[in-house]
């Protein structure tokens, strides 16, 4: 299968299985919280490429989240 660059699927994919493999659910939830809470830069294109990955971390904890964030206290 043949990707396009402009096709965020596979690489999102990519780096959810990289995360999953290298971090705890935990950690994943506390660099979400701090991405999607606090990050805002001059550039429109930084902010939607963060914007992005903090989506990637969201998807991958789902319902988990709150529990998460709560258990390391944030």
């Amino acid at each position: 299968m043949q990707r396009t660059p402009n096709d965020p699927s596979e690489p999102a994919k990519e780096l959810r299985d990289l995360l999953e493999d290298c971090m705890s659910p935990q950690a994943v939830a506390a660099i979400a919280a701090h991405l999607h809470g606090i990050v805002n830069t001059k550039s429109e294109s930084v902010n939607r490429e963060v914007a992005w990955f903090a989506e990637q971390l969201l998807e991958m904890l789902g319902d988990q989240y709150d529990a998460l964030c709560e258990e390391v206290g944030l």
